[in-house]
């Protein structure tokens, strides 16, 4: 039986200034505008003109680093997603956010609105934060530890998802003969009882375009890749060699086909990410681009994530980073329909 094809869909790493720790410093860089939202809703339009799938935003909830030599303070990603979806149609928003810094209803909560005011084209990259700064911005005198926090984890991704699900999808009736807005039937208390929320619900907003936001994954240790391969639909890693690369490729298939064997074959695919460098002392003004290996890991069972019909790339001046994926979604039908497939 031939194999089915195969496409690659490109997500935009948007990162103020960019990676480098001095490249905010380069004449042609626009770090007087890492606060200006602006800035990064253009960058999302040229990505969207590209015809990549999504933009990236990672996220720390504190100062990056106690250094005056960079940009470290950044906005909220996903206030910045809810800005750029109102100025964009079609590239799907991903944002960071910790399980170990937020409760979930207020997370489910925003990621739901995010999804709904994007018309279905919002993903949450899951993190726990291993910052022992940042817990101290949280009334914890220092930070629990990797087991523990990759327990709560769990906890609130079954909590998050259980009232992404409370609304059935016809629940909102908008029924004016008969008075009702939804029908109360269709819309469930989650009553979740664990060792570390306890949550009614339902949510205050109905079920999203998607049905759930796609749930991507950040995190590379024995934890983080069991719980990818337990929960995500996309995996965010980076890895400097091509064979370090494709071992971590292969555990994650191994993984998931254990934890989800009802997914198809897991589906991973590796691109070049560019790292600017300084040219030699002869060339000072110059910049060199030297090929370090990112991976986006998809689960290809899932019924998320974007599928472009051809594979496009923004300029690396106008875009920090790109990284790949494979599956399908929504996000990829629209893609296609703007290309003039079907």
């Amino acid at each position: 039986m031939p194999s089915k094809p195969r496409q690659l869909s490109l997500n935009a790493f948007l990162h103020d200034t960019g990676h480098h720790e001095a490249s905010w410093r380069h004449p042609d860089s626009a770090a007087e505008r890492v606060f200006d939202i602006d800035f990064y809703v253009e960058q999302a339009q040229r990505a969207e003109a590209a015809k990549l799938d999504g933009v990236f935003f990672a996220d720390i909830p504190g100062l990056w680093a106690a250094t005056p030599y960079r940009p470290t303070a950044h906005l909220e990603p996903i206030t910045r997603l809810a800005a750029i979806a109102a100025r964009t149609e079609r590239i799907g928003l991903i944002a960071t956010a910790s399980s170990t810094f937020y409760e979930p209803y207020n997370l489910a909560r925003l990621f739901s609105s995010l999804d709904i005011l994007s018309g279905g084209r919002a993903g949450w990259n899951i993190v726990t934060t291993q910052s022992e700064q940042v817990a101290r911005n949280f009334n914890l005198t220092q930070l629990p530890p990797s087991e523990e926090r990759y327990a709560r984890a769990q906890e609130f991704v079954d909590v998050v998802t259980k009232l992404w699900d409370s609304w059935e999808d016809d629940a909102v009736l908008t029924d004016r003969d008969s008075g009702r807005f939804f029908d109360p039937d269709k819309v469930h208390q989650i009553d979740h009882h664990g060792r570390y929320f306890q949550v009614e619900g339902a949510l205050a907003a109905p079920r999203s375009p998607q049905g759930r936001p796609v749930l991507v994954q950040a995190g590379s240790s024995n934890q983080g890749r069991a719980f990818a391969a337990r929960n995500a639909e996309a995996i965010f890693t980076a890895h400097q060699t091509i064979q370090d690369a494709q071992a971590f490729y292969g555990d994650i298939k191994t993984r998931a086909a254990n934890a989800r064997p009802w997914l198809d074959e897991p589906a991973c695919t590796s691109t070049g990410r560019p790292c600017g460098l300084r040219g030699e002392a002869s060339a000072p003004s110059t910049w060199k681009y030297r090929p370090w290996w990112s991976i986006w890991c998809t689960l290809s069972g899932s019924k998320k994530w974007p599928l472009s019909r051809s594979v496009r790339t923004a300029s690396s001046s106008q875009l920090s980073h790109s990284f790949v994926t494979t599956s399908t979604n929504s996000w990829a039908r629209a893609y296609r329909s703007s290309l003039g497939g079907s």
